[in-house]
């Protein structure tokens, strides 16, 4: 069980849903370039994590967003700040690829990943607008 919380301030690149229902977001020190690292956070379903999902869905809206779908990517136009506070979570499942990224993460085009590693912030208690 993950037991260490931490707190990431970055802009959110890019998002989907995931299979599993949660929201698969992920968050760059700038707001560009696009090829930056990445690192993927997640906000699953449920009572405990409904406002911070309530605000992503925000966010996506703000940006022009209209509907999410399972497994599509939505890549944000101006990428908004956030404040994202949750537990570190080695998701050691993608560690077996032999690729840096895990095998994980929105290309956006490009053949390799953007995210760097297999840690991740899983799940998201509590997300914010940082500006």
């Amino acid at each position: 069980m993950e037991k260490l919380t931490v707190k990431l301030k970055g802009f959110v690149m890019a998002m989907k849903l995931d299979p599993d229902n949660d929201l698969h977001i992920q968050i760059a020190d700038t707001a560009t370039p696009y090829r930056q690292a990445q690192i993927i956070v997640e906000i699953p379903p449920g009572g405990a994590y409904c406002d911070a999902r309530t605000k992503m869905m925000e966010l996506f809206r703000a940006d022009g967003g209209m509907t999410l779908s399972r497994g599509r990517a939505y890549l944000f136009s101006v990428p908004p700040q956030v404040d994202a506070t949750g537990y570190l979570f080695l998701d050691s499942h993608h560690g077996t690829s032999c690729t840096r990224s895990g095998g994980r993460g929105i290309r956006n085009g490009r053949q390799t990943s953007p995210v760097k590693g297999t840690w991740e912030i899983h799940p998201v208690i509590q997300l914010r607008d940082a500006n």
